[in-house]
């Protein structure tokens, strides 16, 4: 069992943000995040010297597994071309339980359509894209 926290970094100045976790304290991740050595995307928020934090979650968890399961569905729920700054962030697989909880957790939601303004569920973006836009590549934002 471990504690953990997700979290999200947000530019004030460009609207940029990260989603990220952690199992230490949160201000000390975001010291780390500052450091010459980071390896995230996050430079592009804190060079601007403008940003906040937002503790999205923050629980007991079984594994570290399941803290970037529940990262990694943050992460798609927020899901924004223009202003999400995560890289190929997917960590490992879930446990079943965990990932039915999560993937019914994301499928009912509702998302729009950019291209026609829908409002359909999250669960049927790809049957929507496929009869309304040809299978074409399409923006989504969650309402």
């Amino acid at each position: 069992m471990i504690k953990g926290i997700v979290y999200k970094l947000k530019c004030n100045k460009t609207g940029l943000f990260y989603i990220g976790s952690t199992t230490q304290k949160i201000t000390y991740r975001l010291y780390t995040h500052k450091g010459k050595y980071n390896l995230t995307s996050t430079n592009k928020i804190l060079d601007n010297n403008d940003y906040f934090y937002k503790i999205l979650d923050e629980r007991i968890f079984n594994s570290l597994k399941d803290l970037r399961a529940l990262e990694n569905l943050y992460i798609a729920i927020s899901k924004n071309k223009f202003s999400d700054i995560n890289i190929n962030k997917r960590y490992g697989l879930m446990n079943d339980n965990m990932y039915k909880i999560r993937r019914s957790e994301l499928n009912t939601r509702k998302i729009k359509c950019i291209k026609c303004n829908k409002i359909i569920s999250f669960k049927s973006k790809y049957k929507h894209n496929k009869i309304y836009h040809n299978l074409e590549n399409n923006e989504f934002t969650f309402i």
